[in-house]
C-alpha cells in the first residue's frame, strides 16, 4: 500500500463526479448530486482512495466527512481532527460499512488508517513529505 495525496485533473474530477457517489451526511450537493473532490489520497495500485467531502463548521467539534473508496465501494466516514504540536490526530467516529464488508473489516480499517496517515491535515500533495506524526484513534483504548 502506497497512498499519495493528489490534485485531480479536470478529467479525473469529472470521472469521480460522474460516479454520483453520495455522502449521506454531507452538505446538500453531496447528498443530491454526489461528491466533487479536487484532491484525493490514493493508492494507485489498488485504486483505493480517500476524499474529503464536507466539514461541519457549525459544531464545536468540526466533524469532517470523507468517502473512502474500497474495493469499488464508497464508504462514508466521519472523523474529527486535532493538532497537537507535530501530531495530527484523527478520531474516526463513524464508518458506514455494509454487512458483506464486515468479513474484510480488519483489512479495510488498516487501509483507511494508512490513507489518513498520508492525508495528514488537508490531503494536499505538498503534505506528502511533511514531517508530522499522524495518529488514527478508532474509538478504542489503543491508537493505531
Amino acid at each position: 500500500m502506497a497512498f499519495v495525496n493528489k490534485k485531480l485533473s479536470i478529467s479525473e474530477k469529472k470521472k469521480i463526479s460522474d460516479m454520483k457517489i453520495k455522502n449521506p451526511y454531507g452538505n446538500y450537493r453531496d447528498i443530491m448530486e454526489g461528491i466533487t473532490p479536487s484532491y484525493i489520497t490514493i493508492d494507485n495500485s489498488s485504486n483505493m482512495w480517500l476524499a474529503h467531502c464536507y466539514t461541519h463548521k457549525e459544531t464545536l467539534e468540526c466533524i469532517e466527512e470523507f468517502i473512502f473508496m474500497y474495493n469499488g465501494q464508497p464508504i462514508p466516514v466521519q472523523a474529527k481532527k486535532r493538532i497537537n504540536g507535530k501530531n495530527v490526530i484523527w478520531e474516526i467516529s463513524r464508518i458506514d460499512i455494509s454487512v458483506n464488508m464486515i468479513v474484510e473489516d480488519h483489512k479495510l480499517i488498516n487501509s483507511l488508517v494508512a490513507a489518513f496517515k498520508v492525508y495528514n491535515t488537508t490531503g494536499w500533495p505538498e503534505e506528502n513529505n511533511e514531517a508530522v506524526s499522524v495518529i488514527c484513534d478508532l474509538g478504542k483504548e489503543d491508537e493505531v
